[in-house]
């Protein structure tokens, strides 16, 4: 997979941790996270707009962000997952 594919999506999630995690999620759950960002969008071309995130979440490896104190980590927890999956 090409890092453009392994591109996450992601929420972004103060967890209070020390520590920040990308926990993998389903399609499904990826795709609700979206689902928001096209609702405000032109009623006529949502069902499109949804129908093509869902093509991507099918196609790509999905994760959460949860976000600790190590702001400065996350740079380096993308490439790694990056690394990886890609």
């Amino acid at each position: 997979m090409d890092p453009v594919r392994a591109h996450e999506r992601r929420r972004h999630l103060v967890s209070g941790a020390a520590t920040s995690v990308d926990i993998p999620v389903s399609d499904d759950e990826a795709l609700l996270e979206l689902a928001p960002n096209v609702l405000l969008t032109d009623p006529a071309a949502c069902q499109a707009h949804l129908d093509s995130l869902g093509r991507l979440v099918a196609a790509s490896t999905c994760f959460r962000l949860e976000t600790g104190r190590d702001l400065e980590r996350i740079p380096d927890l993308v490439r790694e997952l990056v690394i990886t999956v890609g």
